[in-house]
């Protein structure tokens, strides 16, 4: 594996235990807290530039086949919406 995609993946888990963090701290706000908004700007934030990330990674590895979509099977969401 080459150092850039141990470092890739080291970020996957950095922003992963981030936002469980941060997920943590939400459950104890109130949706009308400034800090609430924050907080998920952040997660959404962190998320779509590690997205990005990964995928133009993936592009490179794949080019051929970088227009053919993945499907990942994650389940059926429950009654919160959670999967």
């Amino acid at each position: 594996m080459l150092k850039r995609d141990r470092e890739l993946l080291a970020r996957v888990a950095q922003v992963h235990r981030a936002t469980g963090d941060i997920t943590l701290e939400l459950l104890a706000l109130e949706i009308d807290d400034k800090a609430y908004s924050l907080g998920l700007r952040q997660i959404g934030q962190a998320f779509g530039q590690l997205a990005t990330e990964l995928v133009a990674r993936a592009e490179e590895l794949n080019a051929s086949t970088a227009d053919t979509p993945v499907v990942l099977e994650l389940g059926e969401p429950n009654a919160e919406g959670a999967v």
